[in-house]
């Protein structure tokens, strides 16, 4: 992304209108996704103590009905 900012620098906004406001659009999209992916992190982090039950419960479960 700092390339992309880098490079929005270096348009000259009445020139390259078209290319600033690309370049705009893709910093936009390029924030979503590391937000989204800081999101997706925080929601994996936290069912993993509640998939780690499940899965102690699904053995338990089979340990008593083997017996």
């Amino acid at each position: 992304m700092n390339a992309l900012q880098e490079n929005l620098g270096l348009l000259d906004p009445v020139k390259h209108k078209s290319a600033r406001n690309m370049t705009f659009a893709l910093i936009y999209i390029c924030e979503g996704i590391e937000s989204l992916s800081r999101d997706v992190g925080l929601l994996h982090a936290k069912l993993q103590p509640i998939l780690k039950e499940i899965a102690d419960d699904q053995e338990l479960v089979r340990q008593k009905t083997r017996n």
